[in-house]
């Protein structure tokens, strides 16, 4: 099911993100890149990046990973593992590029606290959000995005082996809520102390990214 955007006012979720000196999770990318959406051509495959985000396309093939044949850049967990796809997915094949970005605390500038990723879906590639995180939470839960006054949730899909990976396929009204606005706030679930902790992220070029996205793929 593609996500329905709510209104801050019903908001209740991010009731407790919005204090003062909320958190900024900054991006670290090695350098932004030169290219644009414009720059991608269609099949295009390998390594490049559009602004601060890295746009990675892999072969349309498939691969074989510890013995599983899986779609090409189908995700894996740390120990190589497949990992379910996002809700929705079952019966429809990830596409083979993605764009990401890695978000980092203020106290640990190496380890990220969150991988955000985007991916198509299916024949009418719909826009799937990935995220990344510590395992916070457990399969079932919900990530919290809230971006302008609207905001949605992601499903946690699996933790395994030290992350946990939340993800849902975006609407049209949400999608265009992302490349809309520069920055946003998320909403981890609670941790062992039983509080939600929040951060806020930037947004900055994600509308070129997923246009270079979809130059690569089509």
């Amino acid at each position: 099911m593609k996500q329905t955007l709510f209104g801050i006012a019903v908001a209740a979720l991010f009731l407790a993100a919005l204090w003062l000196g909320l958190p900024y999770l900054s991006s670290i990318t090695g350098g932004f890149g030169t290219n644009n959406a414009s720059s991608i051509p269609p099949g295009f495959v390998g390594q490049k990046t559009i602004g601060p985000w890295a746009l990675n396309c892999m072969p349309p093939k498939t691969v074989s990973q510890n013995g599983v044949t899986m779609p090409a850049f189908s995700l894996f967990d740390r120990n190589r593992s497949p990992l379910p796809p996002p809700p929705g997915a079952q019966t429809q094949q990830l596409g083979r590029c993605r764009v990401l970005r890695a978000f980092f605390g203020p106290k640990d500038p190496k380890n990220p606290v969150m991988v955000m990723s985007f991916r198509t879906l299916g024949s009418k590639k719909t826009l799937v959000m990935l995220l990344r995180i510590p395992p916070i939470g457990k399969k079932g839960d919900f990530v919290g995005v809230r971006v302008g006054n609207k905001g949605f949730r992601l499903t946690i899909v699996e933790c395994p082996s030290g992350l946990c990976l939340a993800a849902s396929p975006l609407n049209a009204e949400a999608e265009n809520l992302l490349v809309s606005n520069s920055n946003g706030i998320v909403v981890f679930p609670a941790g062992p102390d039983g509080k939600r902790h929040a951060g806020r992220f930037t947004l900055q070029g994600i509308g070129a990214a997923i246009d270079g996205l979809r130059r690569a793929e089509s």
